[in-house]
Order: C-alpha cells, then sequence, then structure tokens
C-alpha cells in the first residue's frame, strides 16, 4: 500500500461492488493497513470480494440466474452447457448457471448446476416457486457478478427489474413488458442501470439476434439519430405471409409456426400485431421518442371471427392484383408511429423476406438511402444466442 496508489480504493470497490455496506473505516499512520467495518453477516462476501480482488484468478465468473424454462430457456441452458469449456479457454470468462425457475418450481446453487439436475427439478422435485420468491432468493444470495436472464413473457417478472438492478445484479432480457411500459417506468429503469452501473441488455427484444439496437445507440452516439425506420419486425408473420398463397388454409400455417416454436407463448400475440407494436414502441424509443403504447397507431387485419377463410383469400387476391406483397410493416419517422399489414412493391426489400426472416432499413443524415439489418427473427436458438451475447457482455 504503502509504494503503490489505489489499494484502498480497490478495496472499498470491491466491497461496495457486492452491494456490502461498510460502517466504518481506518488506515494506519504507516500506510501498511486499511481496516473497515462491515456488518457481521456480511463478513464472509466482504473476504471473498477482496481477497479475489487482489489474489483471485484471471479467469471471471458469471453466476447466471434464468427465468423461464420454455423453448428459448432450453435452447439457452443447452448453448451454455455445450459452449462454456470454449469461452472460459478462449474469452477468460466461465458462466455458471446458479439457478433456473419456470412458473411452478425453481432449484438454485450458488456452486452452479449440472445439465441433469435442471429438467428432474422443474419438473417435480424443486422448490415450489411463487411470485417473486425467485427472485427474492436470487438477491438473498448476493453472488459477485451476478446475472438475471428472463426468458418469459411475465409481467410481473419484468416489474422486479429495478428491485434486480439496485441489488447490482445485471439484467438481460427478451421479455419486452419493461421497455413498453410507460414512459415513467421505462426512464426510471434506465437511470437506475447508468447510476447502478449494471447492465441492462435487451437486444433480443426487436430481432433475436440480429444486432439492431445495438446498431441504433452507436448511431446516436455519433449524433447520427435515425430519421425514419421501417421494418418487418414478425418472424412469424413473415413466415405466415411467405408461406400464404390462398390454397392452404391462413389457420394451419399459422398452427405450422407455432409448432416450429417461431410464434410467442400465445401466438395471437403475434396474428393480431400486439407483439409487432411492442417491438415497434422499443425501437421508437431507442430512437429517442417519448412515446407511450397509445400513441402507436395500429391497425388489425384479423377477420370478426376466426378463422375466416374467405377474408384471407380476399387479402391475398388484392396483393395478388396490386402485383404486391403482404407483409405487416412498421413505420417510425417525425410523423407518428404506426404497423399494419401493408401491400409491398415486388421491387422492395420487404417483399424478398422468406420464412422467419426480419428486416429493419434505418435511414439518417449519414445514411439516406438506408442501412438495412436482416436475418432470421424468431426461434428458439436464434433468440437464445442473442441472450448469450448480452451475457458475455456483462462480466
Amino acid at each position: 500500500m504503502k509504494n503503490q496508489s489505489g489499494a484502498s480504493g480497490r478495496m472499498f470497490e470491491a466491497i461496495g461492488r457486492r452491494n456490502i455496506t461498510i460502517r466504518a473505516i481506518a488506515q494506519g499512520s504507516s500506510e501498511k493497513n486499511v481496516s473497515a467495518v462491515v456488518a457481521t453477516n456480511d463478513a464472509a462476501e466482504a473476504i471473498r470480494a477482496v481477497h479475489q480482488e487482489f489474489f483471485g484468478s484471471s479467469e471471471r465468473r458469471i453466476n447466471l440466474f434464468i427465468a423461464g424454462w420454455g423453448n428459448v430457456g432450453k435452447s439457452l441452458t443447452a448453448m451454455i452447457f455445450s459452449q462454456r469449456e470454449a469461452w472460459a479457454v478462449q474469452e477468460g470468462i466461465r458462466v455458471q448457471i446458479c439457478g433456473i425457475c419456470n412458473s411452478k418450481r425453481m432449484i438454485l446453487n450458488k456452486e452452479g448446476l449440472a445439465p441433469d439436475q435442471i429438467g428432474q427439478a422443474l419438473s417435480c422435485d424443486g422448490e415450489l416457486y411463487r411470485n417473486g420468491t425467485f427472485i427474492d432468493k436470487i438477491i438473498e444470495m448476493n453472488l459477485r457478478n451476478s446475472v438475471f436472464a428472463d426468458c418469459t413473457a411475465d409481467h410481473f417478472i419484468a416489474l422486479r427489474y429495478e428491485d434486480i438492478i439496485m441489488a447490482k445484479i445485471a439484467v438481460v432480457t427478451c421479455n419486452k413488458i419493461a421497455n413498453t411500459l410507460g414512459m415513467d417506468y421505462y426512464h426510471k429503469l434506465h437511470r437506475q442501470a447508468v447510476s447502478q452501473h449494471v447492465p441492462f441488455l435487451y437486444e433480443t427484444n426487436v430481432g433475436a439476434a440480429l444486432p439492431v439496437i445495438c446498431l441504433i445507440r452507436q448511431m446516436r452516439l455519433c449524433g447520427d439519430t435515425p430519421e425514419r425506420v421501417e421494418a418487418c419486425l414478425s418472424g412469424t408473420l413473415n413466415y405466415v405471409f411467405s408461406r400464404y398463397d390462398g390454397q392452404t388454409p391462413f389457420h394451419r400455417i399459422v398452427e405450422e409456426a407455432s409448432s416450429l416454436g417461431y410464434a410467442e407463448p400465445d401466438p395471437m400475440a403475434d396474428i393480431s400485431g400486439k407483439d409487432v407494436m411492442r417491438k415497434t414502441l422499443i425501437l421508437a424509443r431507442e430512437c429517442g421518442m417519448d412515446i407511450e403504447e397509445s400513441q402507436v397507431n395500429t391497425a388489425s387485419f384479423l377477420p370478426p371471427q376466426w378463422p375466416c377463410e374467405e377474408h384471407f383469400r380476399s387479402l391475398y387476391l388484392e396483393s395478388r392484383q396490386k402485383e404486391g406483397t403482404l407483409r405487416y410493416v412498421s413505420t417510425i419517422d417525425n410523423r407518428g408511429v404506426k404497423a399494419g399489414l401493408e401491400v409491398v412493391p415486388r421491387e422492395h426489400p420487404f417483399s424478398r423476406i422468406r420464412g422467419t426472416d426480419v428486416s429493419v432499413i434505418l435511414y439518417s443524415r449519414l445514411y439516406p438511402n438506408g442501412l438495412r439489418v436482416e436475418g432470421a427473427g424468431a426461434g428458439g436458438r436464434q433468440t437464445a444466442s442473442g441472450l448469450i451475447n448480452d451475457i458475455l457482455q456483462c462480466v
């Protein structure tokens, strides 16, 4: 300490990162020792934090907690178990899944879970899960470098993000709800993340693993905020409309998309345009607009009764007469924000979208002809890969 600066600061910062309050500090006049007083129940964790700071391995560990054990959650855990040894060697990052829950049960272990523990625990052996208990236990465990990955579409979990961030736990999420609630909550959540120096990452809110949100942020940092955005944001709807030819019933193709894991847990969230509305709202906010859900103009293309094949066949025939293609398009510009079904001209890039691909075109001062991002925008593995990118950024 006497011969190098910053040792005391490193010690206090290491303790502070664990969300441990220091009650008193004393430093000897010889500059060879420094003492800190913490609560008795925080002492062991404080010692671990200081030891890791000065003598720990260069390998950085992420303690990961996952909410949701559906298509995305299962894909995420499978990818982590298959890739984590490679990350340790190549990136110096060790990812340990320390907890996971579904809607009924949960399992936690601060030393990390083995692959064969999870399925059995969440089906019958795990601790019963009730609203909030999983998050409360994560906060109570207070593990360093903790990351909470939300693979659900749960409203109540989204409302707990603030508590998680205040506990200095990073949040990575494909759940769109938090970023589409009122602007007051949106601003509060983002301010807390900045003030607590805690990552809050949600690239997968819009286009699975496609780098759309980070691209908009890079543009804004350069003073080049997009002036207009055109987007086809639903991999599900793009799949359905690229497959629909007026012969196979529309609802059959919707069922096919759902069985392949391309749709939201409730496929009507996709078909109704609700999911696209949320993605559009998030993009508008990323572009700097203060906008509420009610200000997004949407138009439903669904018939009064579901299913009604004649309705969809007439939409298809109309698009053929206009020599175009049916696409559900979002538009963001200074005139407002809207999303709805359109007949896109065949020469437009959106008409060439196939399968579950999505496409976003950003127009700005530096890119007057548009900057296009396109690729798979639906599917458990695609979304999981996007979550992994965000998780690895949290070190």
